[in-house]
């Protein structure tokens, strides 16, 4: 995990119980894609892979998932993923 993804990570850890259609919550969404193009570059086969491999961790090295389930990802995703479907929608 990279410096970004850990400091990200912290900062909306803060925010996992905020409701993902609030106007804070789309915010972050917002920011949260530009992270995304700017981190894959906009590659749709780059963001495919990087979501492939997401939906597969559990294939991954067991100190690999631990790190990733420690620090909150699946539960942050999760929500992430809420706020930018609610930001789409408006």
């Amino acid at each position: 995990m990279t410096e970004v993804e850990a400091r990200a990570a912290g900062f909306l850890r803060l925010y996992i119980d905020t409701d993902p259609a609030s106007k804070k919550a789309r915010g972050l969404a917002k920011r949260w894609l530009l992270l995304w193009e700017s981190s894959t570059g906009g590659d749709p086969e780059i963001q495919a892979g990087m979501r492939k491999t997401w939906k597969d961790r559990k294939r991954w090295p067991w100190p690999m998932r631990q790190y990733v389930d420690e620090s909150d990802w699946p539960r942050i995703n999760s929500w992430i993923g809420k706020a930018i479907h609610e930001l789409r929608k408006k």
